[in-house]
């Protein structure tokens, strides 16, 4: 992925409930999910 693909990663509630990432495209944002751990193992969905 490319360094400026994803603009922006923050938590969304307080404490460990949730987390939102913006990216520049969709195209960047599948990229990212494909290889992130929490989407492989089943820890969130699309």
């Amino acid at each position: 992925m490319k360094d400026d693909a994803s603009t922006q990663v923050r938590s969304v509630e307080e404490g460990d409930a949730g987390a939102m990432s913006v990216f520049a495209s969709r195209e960047a944002a599948e990229e990212f999910a494909a290889s992130d751990p929490f989407v492989i193992h089943g820890l969130v969905g699309k």
